[in-house]
């Protein structure tokens, strides 16, 4: 709905929004809850309990035809051709020269392709979309009819359980699926972006009051509240999420802005391949990085950042850190100077193991291979969130798959270093996978092999040539 008089556009649960007094702002041409009791109260809502985003200010935009799947692997720098049913891909969109035009989700929806995008970007992306696409692909602007909110939290499980049943609980991270037609689709989702669990849930407008008092009802008991872009923002920040517009965007590249791990060089040609691949080469003359500020004062969108009492570049973003209790910032900092620093602070590569390329590292203890992730895999991919092994008994063939890794920022394959039988699985993960995040090479071992050919352990990187590799990564 348009409102005449300020010109802004209005989401579906706009009504709601001001039965329950919420602070409405301008913000890309809708007019949106900022906060509602308050932002500090709000991003510990999201923390401790559940709270729930109105996010229908982003854009949907589905690809349909022959030609959609390829078509979405080309547009984005991930790789999302070979998405099983119902998985979600986070990914930039870049241009030719390697310039993000957006950051978005990709959804493997059968033989179609959902993109949701930025609200900020709709237009603009579709625009892009349109102009790139071939002919066997149609590209469908579904953004004036679907209602979108978001359920984040440690409590987000119990509300979307009464909702939808264990069909939504039994979603891995970044999975979905779709049902209904017409105005009875409906798509669940658990991806997010506030580093908590989380669901989406889009309807049609038609149904989207109908979807928030459910929603509200279902999460009473959880002590659910309404949250409004505030807090949304605090949340990412900690996170150390990306904001496009303050940290990405047509001047920046993937590489320099930390999302190398979305970048899938070695898939067929994509948009802006070329130019990324040369900035990865020669290494990014900048990188940003997350700050923990001493003191009271909050780094703000375009102070200086000095190291040394030399300029060392900008903050993109800054803001209390809340369940910190520090301010905390984002920013591109020049050279290579903060790169060694942020290795000196913490990366870790143990001299007695060794390494894959792909990042899992090999413990041998007599005829068995000890499995896990590096410490520089688990930062890249976030607080882990799940973790799927196989069996005690299976056979693994030699860097083929042997798992999955759901995390905050993305899901990753893990490969087998070495072929065997796999003789123990780290069953604490099951029940406690942020293991992996604590303690990479002791307790958060995965598997353990039973080698057949313990040869192969010879070709893996040492600790010098896996630091190498990290070096090529920076």
């Amino acid at each position: 709905m348009l409102d005449t008089a300020a010109a802004l556009r209005r989401t579906p649960f706009h009504p709601r929004h001001v039965a329950l007094g919420a602070k409405l702002v301008p913000f890309a041409g809708y007019e949106m809850p900022i906060q509602y009791e308050g932002i500090v109260a709000e991003h510990r809502t999201v923390r401790s309990t559940v709270g729930v985003f109105d996010v229908s200010h982003m854009g949907e935009i589905r690809l349909t035809g022959p030609g959609a799947i390829a078509y979405a692997d080309r547009l984005v720098t991930n790789e999302t051709r070979s998405l099983p049913l119902g998985k979600v891909a986070y990914s930039p969109m870049c241009r030719e020269d390697g310039g993000i035009v957006d950051d978005l989700l990709v959804y493997a929806l059968g033989k179609e392709r959902l993109l949701v995008v930025n609200a900020a970007n709709f237009d603009k992306d579709l625009a892009w979309v349109q102009a790139h696409a071939p002919a066997d692909v149609s590209v469908v602007d579904e953004n004036a009819v679907t209602a979108q909110l978001a359920v984040q939290g440690p409590r987000a499980e119990a509300v979307i359980a009464k909702l939808y049943g264990d069909r939504a609980v039994a979603l891995a991270f970044y999975e979905a699926y779709e049902t209904g037609e017409g105005e009875d689709r409906t798509l669940v989702s658990r991806t997010g972006y506030t580093g908590e669990d989380g669901f989406e849930i889009y309807v049609r407008p038609s149904r989207a009051l109908e979807l928030w008092d459910r929603v509200f009802e279902a999460g009473a008991p959880e002590g659910i509240r309404p949250i409004g872009l505030g807090a949304r923002d605090t949340l990412r920040l900690e996170m150390g999420y990306c904001l496009y517009g303050n940290d990405i965007d047509e001047t920046t590249n993937p590489i320099e802005a930390g999302l190398a791990w979305t970048v899938r060089l070695d898939k067929e040609d994509f948009i802006g391949r070329g130019a990324i691949a040369c900035v990865k080469e020669e290494g990014p003359k900048r990188k940003l990085l997350g700050l923990l500020a001493e003191g009271d004062r909050i780094p703000r969108h375009g102070f200086a950042v000095e190291q040394d009492g030399r300029p060392a570049g900008k903050v993109t973003s800054g803001s209390m850190g809340i369940s910190l209790g520090a301010p905390v910032a984002m920013a591109y900092l020049e050279g290579n100077r903060p790169i060694a620093q942020t290795q000196e602070n913490g990366m870790k590569v143990p001299g007695e193991l060794r390494y894959t390329k792909e990042h899992e590292w090999v413990r041998v203890k007599g005829n068995e291979a000890e499995v896990g992730i590096t410490d520089y895999a688990q930062g890249e991919l976030g607080d882990v969130i799940f973790v799927e092994l196989p069996q005690a008994g299976s056979k693994l063939a030699h860097m083929k798959p042997f798992g999955t890794i759901d995390a905050v920022k993305t899901v990753s394959d893990l490969f087998a270093p070495v072929s065997g039988e796999v003789a123990a699985v780290n069953e604490s993960l099951q029940t406690n996978p942020a293991l992996v995040n604590q303690s990479p090479y002791e307790n958060g071992w995965m598997v353990r092999i039973r080698m057949e050919n313990p040869g192969e352990v010879d070709k893996l990187l040492s600790a010098d040539e896996y630091e190498k590799l990290l070096g090529a990564h920076a």
